[in-house]
């Protein structure tokens, strides 16, 4: 036995159960505990999400056997207790001696909230005024990375698209004509200006707009979206699964007459592939409508809600802190690059079966590798990083810091979750298949400073 805190160790992560999540065997989360840790799963319950990191609602166990300092501690002990081994100096200070992300899988059977991530700013404000719903003082930027097909809402639409959508007879009425027509004229003079997107006044106008939108009188809003779903549900897009009409829809049916139902006409409906990623900023809204990811944010469970869910609402909170940034769907994803973490020369050189998705925020960075009877080995990461195996079966192999090799060869499997001490060398080989769809895939978030 031994107190030393290997390179590698695994990781047993705890599920959520909220209501929202896939039930049984159909959840991600679910095939993940089971698989790797033999948690039995019931058919009838819900698993939503599974918690990869340090935060105290949720902290992962390392499982190390042989080590006994290790086995059967929280990550955040051991980190705290070793932050330059775990973190590096560089991390630790920048991050409070923390990890500073938090990694999770989410597996959604039906709409999560109407809701936006503070600033750091009003982070700490919310915290200092309402402990008891805003229970950290951190911004939550975070990403999602689509396991297989997933629906979001995220954004503003284009001020082209909420124009068309606004005149809605049904919105009309609810929020009245003065309201859109103000919109309406400031969109179309920046849209002669050939600045729509970033034009002040169309931001103020669409802030007045969500704004009396999202206050309105709840027995109006019901009447509302009651009107617009039987109106929509005669025409042919009714019948077309993740159009505006068949999600709003569907989303009247899982929370009947409530405000959220009417958010897709003002917010992006995004369709994702399995690879595909989206990045949410602070202070945008978004919310996610079904199917299963990865997500990787800042370390907070810093949520503003208004709409689609039982929980704690601060409409007024939600509309003051939004950017009211119009973009495209395609302006919301995210793009993963070559990673250049080969061994063998200069760092520019790429890794074949990885790439790098790589927001706009120095807490985390996600690596996706996909391998076929074949294996990669990556240079040594200047800080912590959390893998997740998500399909296939493989082997991890490593060598410490110091360039010893490692006589340990670890066995992959769907659902096991490994921690990567700073600088050390892993290599990663999946096994030979007959079939591409059973191909070896992992995520790995990691943080450099």
């Amino acid at each position: 036995m031994t107190n030393a805190i290997p390179p590698v160790f695994a990781l047993r992560c705890q599920v959520q159960q909220y209501d929202w999540g896939k039930l049984g065997v159909d959840s991600s989360v679910a095939q993940y505990a089971g698989y790797a840790h033999g948690a039995a799963v019931s058919a009838d319950q819900p698993y939503a999400e599974l918690w990869m990191g340090t935060h105290p609602n949720a902290p992962a166990i390392a499982q190390a056997p042989g080590h006994a300092g290790v086995d059967g501690r929280p990550l955040g002990e051991l980190v705290t207790a070793q932050p330059t081994r775990l973190l590096t100096d560089g991390v630790a200070s920048a991050y409070h001696g923390d990890l500073p992300f938090l990694f999770k899988v989410l597996s959604i059977r039906k709409a999560l909230s109407i809701q936006a991530h503070p600033d750091k700013v009003l982070a700490a404000e919310l915290h200092a005024r309402r402990p008891d719903q805003y229970r950290d003082a951190n911004h939550k930027p975070e990403m999602t990375i689509a396991l297989t097909d997933f629906e979001a809402m995220c954004g503003f639409r284009p001020a082209s698209d909420i124009m068309l959508n606004v005149q809605a007879p049904e919105l009309v009425r609810l929020v009245g004509e003065d309201v859109i027509k103000r919109f309406c004229d400031a969109a179309n003079a920046a849209e002669a200006a050939y600045n729509a997107e970033d034009d002040a006044n169309v931001k103020r106008t669409l802030s007045d707009l969500f704004g009396q939108l999202m206050r309105s009188d709840r027995d109006r809003v019901e009447e509302a979206v009651t009107k617009l779903c039987a109106r929509f549900a005669r025409l042919p897009a009714a019948n077309v699964r993740g159009s505006l009409e068949e999600t709003i829809i569907r989303l009247n049916g899982q929370f009947p007459g409530d405000i959220g139902c009417l958010c897709p006409l003002l917010l992006n409906l995004v369709q994702l592939q399995p690879g595909d990623a989206l990045f949410l900023s602070a202070n945008e809204p978004h919310a996610y409508i079904s199917g299963d990811c990865i997500e990787c944010m800042a370390t907070s469970d810093n949520v503003v809600r208004a709409g689609l869910t039982p929980k704690f609402i601060d409409v007024d909170v939600l509309v003051n802190m939004l950017t009211y940034t119009t973009r495209s769907v395609e302006q919301v994803k995210v793009t993963p690059q070559p990673w250049t973490r080969a061994l063998g020369g200069a760092e520019a050189i790429p890794l074949a079966h990885t790439a790098v998705y790589d927001p706009p925020i120095p807490e985390f960075a996600v690596a996706r590798t996909l391998l076929n009877n074949a294996s990669e080995t990556f240079a040594g990461v200047q800080g912590p990083s959390v893998l997740i195996v998500t399909h296939g079966s493989g082997r991890l192999s490593y060598r410490t810091p110091d360039g010893a090799k490692s006589d340990e060869e670890l066995i992959l499997r769907a659902g096991q979750v490994y921690f990567i001490a700073p600088d050390t060398v892993i290599t990663l080989a999946g096994h030979a298949i007959q079939d591409e769809a059973d191909a070896f895939q992992c995520y790995r978030a990691y943080c450099e400073v």
